[in-house]
């Protein structure tokens, strides 16, 4: 979470010109694990799912892309993940995005999708499972 808070505050200083000071940056980073271990005491445990089968790899020839989101301070900031992989399972492509704006989570995702289709639009890409 530090990483990922010091990760931000460089994209919030080179993209809007904002300093942010080191305690910012750490309480930031508390709070942000402080959600992510609330939504993980609130996930239900699936007993039949092993933790294998939660990704499927797509058909030969085509790409899968997945996407995630994370909402941070008081959903005022969505984050989002985006990551392609081929039929084999490797990475073939990445993004990580941030927004500055308030957000539902359903919101969010959908944003989030709408970034990786106009990511494979834009990059001409073929064959692509979401």
């Amino acid at each position: 979470m530090i990483l990922w808070s010091l990760c931000k505050s460089r994209n919030t200083k080179l993209l809007e010109g904002i300093d942010t000071t080191p305690s910012s940056i750490v309480k930031y980073a508390h709070n942000s694990l402080h959600e992510w271990r609330c939504m993980q005491r609130a996930r239900q445990p699936n007993h039949g799912t092993h933790q294998e089968d939660l990704w499927v790899k797509p058909p030969h020839s085509t790409m899968k892309c997945n996407v995630d989101r994370a909402l941070f301070n008081n959903n005022s900031i969505t984050g989002f993940d985006i990551c392609f992989r081929d039929s084999s399972g490797t990475l073939l492509n990445g993004l990580l995005k941030y927004s500055l704006h308030n957000s539902t989570a359903p919101e969010a995702e959908a944003l989030g999708l709408l970034e990786a289709i106009n990511f494979v639009v834009g990059q001409g890409m073929v064959c692509v499972i979401f």
